[in-house]
Parts: C-alpha cells; structure tokens; sequence
C-alpha cells in the first residue's frame, strides 16, 4: 500500500472524483448534485453548454416589453455604435474608472499604513467609517471644489472607493500580520522603519493588488450613476440615462452586456498582472 507524505497529500484533490459511467440513473447524477464530488471533466463542458442553452433559450421565448430577447439586444449594438459612438463612450467611462481606482489605491495605501503610527493612527480609522455615508448627499461637495465636471466625478469616484479599500487595507495589516512577522526583521538588527517596509509594504503588496481588484468593481457599478450626474463629457451613465428616457429596453440591455463584458475582462486582466508581477504568489505552500 502506498503512503503519501503530508505534503503529497495536501496536492491532492479535495474532491472526490467520481466516473459515472456503467452505473444506475442515480449514480450517474450524484457527482453532478451531491457536495464534494466532482465528474470527469470530460462531462463538465457538455454539462456548461447545455446550461447555456437552456437558458438562452427560455430567455428567447420572454415576451415581456421591458425584458428583450438576446435577438433584439445584440440588434441593439450596432445601432448604438452608429448613432451614439458606443465604444467611444466606454472607453471614456473605462479611463475614468482606472484613473479614479489607481487614485483612490495611492491614498488609501498611504493612509492605511498609518495606522502602524501611533500619532496619526485616528485617521486611517475615522476614514474607515467613512463607508456608511451617502455618497450621492456629498455630490454637492464635490461640484463645488471641482473646476469641472469631469474633474468632480473623478473626486467622487476616488473617494467612493478609498474608503472602502482602507477599510479593507486597514483590517489586513491589524489582524493578517502577527508579533513574530515583525520580530524575524528586528532579529535581522532592521530599524522600524525597514521593518515597516519589509512586513507591511512588501509583505502585504499581494493583498492590496487583491483590494484593487476588488474595489474596482465598486467604481465600475457606481460609474454610470455618476455619469448622469452632468451630460458633460460622455460616457455610458450619459447614454443608459438617454435610452431610459424613452424606454428602449433592448438598448438599454445591449449597453448593460457591453458594459459588464468590459467588466469582465478588466477583472481578469487584474488577475493576470498579479501573476505577472507577483510570480511567487502562484506558489503552492503546505500547511
């Protein structure tokens, strides 16, 4: 009998693999239905499509006004391009949402690592907090200490994001970093500051690459309403707020699909940096 070594072990796959060829009905949907186990993949791209199917299909037959079909929606989109320069517009609204994520990253980065000084270490916590106003009750704020429009709506969305990515950023470096991580650099003769650097900036770079992503999903969802806030400079908050005027659903869908499949990928492109310029964070470790 063959012994595996803990490490061995923690490689292997914690679900079940389960061949339900040659078997009863049952046992045939079981791996399909039944926590932690899991058919040959073999089964699982049929299995996808056929769902995709399914769905489209039922989704073709909707007869309902304000829920077009996917006909009608993919319809939509070369009108939109034509009339209303629609990747244009997603293209401004997508360079608004970077700048706005990296601006919104930069000071919260720097504001949450003050929370390892005690002098300033109130403000990274009161920002935090900051995640339960109304964003759309502070606009006004914002329209006033901006010479612009397109300048406000990159204030609100920076600030829409930075509190939410302290909070996230703050909770890291309070209860992810234990004694012993800052006492192996102290032993290393490192002053306070390397030891900062070394277990809060370097240590925790993953996390907050991480943060970004997530917290880029904020901006992108809050975009649009932000947008509607002034017709000037563009972008989709300005076309979906036109097209809901006058009630073109199929519009409205084709821009919400373009906008997601944006989405999509700009998350996946965050996923694929993090490889990049994180390599060691594909490693796998035993514990």
């Amino acid at each position: 009998m063959e012994t595996l070594t803990p490490v061995e072990r923690e490689k292997q796959d914690t679900t079940k693999k389960v061949n339900p060829k040659g078997k009863s009905l049952w046992k045939r949907i079981e791996p399909f239905v039944t926590p932690n186990l899991s058919p040959p993949t073999t089964y699982l791209v049929p299995m996808y499509v056929a769902q995709f199917v399914i769905v489209i299909g039922l989704w073709s037959l909707s007869t309902a006004f304000y829920f077009p079909t996917p006909a009608e929606i993919i319809a939509a989109i070369p009108v939109l391009q034509r009339d209303f320069n629609l990747f244009g517009e997603l293209m401004t609204s997508f360079g608004l949402a970077v700048k706005s994520a990296f601006t919104a990253a930069a000071l919260g980065l720097v504001i949450s690592y003050m929370v390892r000084i005690q002098a300033v270490r109130f403000l990274p916590t009161a920002i935090s907090k900051f995640r339960f106003l109304s964003l759309m009750a502070l606009t006004f704020i914002f329209l006033r200490l901006a010479p612009d429009a397109d300048t406000a709506k990159w204030y609100i969305l920076t600030f829409g994001m930075m509190v939410f990515y302290v909070t996230g950023m703050v909770s890291v470096i309070q209860n992810d970093i234990h004694a012993e991580d800052y006492n192996l650099p102290r032993t290393l003769r490192m002053n306070e500051w390397r030891v900062m650097y070394e277990v809060v900036i370097l240590g925790k770079l993953n996390v907050a690459w991480d943060l970004i992503r997530q917290n880029f999903a904020i901006i992108w969802t809050m975009l649009t309403a932000v947008e509607s806030l002034s017709q000037a400079g563009g972008g989709v908050g300005i076309m979906i707020f036109k097209q809901q005027k006058f009630l073109n659903f199929p519009s409205l869908f084709a821009i919400q699909l373009c906008f997601m499949t944006v989405g999509i990928v700009m998350d996946y492109f965050f996923v694929l940096m993090r490889g990049w310029l994180m390599p060691y964070t594909k490693l796998k470790t035993g514990k």
